[in-house]
């Protein structure tokens, strides 16, 4: 069994809110989505783990409006950052708070106004006076194969084109030269 397999973390924004039974584990359920997300290598996985709309929790556990609309401006700010483009669950009126949010209940007026100053739109438009934490950029490279048969595939058709630039090249090399071919 791969140790993916044997993953707890949530995958999608959506098992972040189902496993969520208070504001503590909606922040540790967000950490470890977000960890889980440096795994994901193409703009399809990341879509896949971002756009399903998840469970409200507002009025489920205390603090749940705030965790909705950190979750639907996290969503939002990745999907952008990409290059994508965010599902329609994100611009729902229910995921904006009433009154403004700061991470730091008690800052004083200076710290308000970095904060203000240094929100993500995505977050200030919610109301939330805070940053991501995480950025996510797609992996160069090859993308990754699952199976053995993809494995093997991609095997054959790589060895093909080696074969292939092996031949041209001998080709090359081989053929006659233009001045070796004149007659004085």
């Amino acid at each position: 069994m791969s140790a993916r397999a044997l993953s707890f973390r949530p995958r999608t924004a959506r098992s972040v809110a189902q496993r969520t039974k208070s504001l503590d584990d909606f922040g540790h359920n967000l950490r470890d989505w977000l960890h889980e997300l440096r795994r994901v290598t193409t703009r399809e996985g990341l879509r896949r783990a971002c756009w399903h709309r998840p469970p409200r929790l507002a009025g489920v556990i205390p603090g749940g409006a705030v965790a909705d609309a950190f979750l639907a401006a996290q969503v939002e700010y990745l999907l952008r950052r990409a290059g994508m483009e965010a599902p329609r669950w994100v611009e729902d009126a229910g995921y904006i708070l009433p009154v403004p949010w700061f991470p730091h209940l008690e800052a004083d007026s200076d710290l308000r106004a970095l904060l203000i100053r240094d929100a993500h739109v995505e977050f200030a438009n919610r109301n939330l006076f805070t940053t991501s934490e995480f950025t996510w950029a797609p992996k160069r490279g090859r993308p990754v194969v699952q199976t053995q048969s993809q494995r093997r595939e991609k095997a054959r058709t790589r060895l093909q084109r080696w074969r292939a630039r092996q031949a041209a090249h001998t080709r090359i090399i081989s053929s006659p030269s233009p001045s070796s071919a004149r007659v004085s």
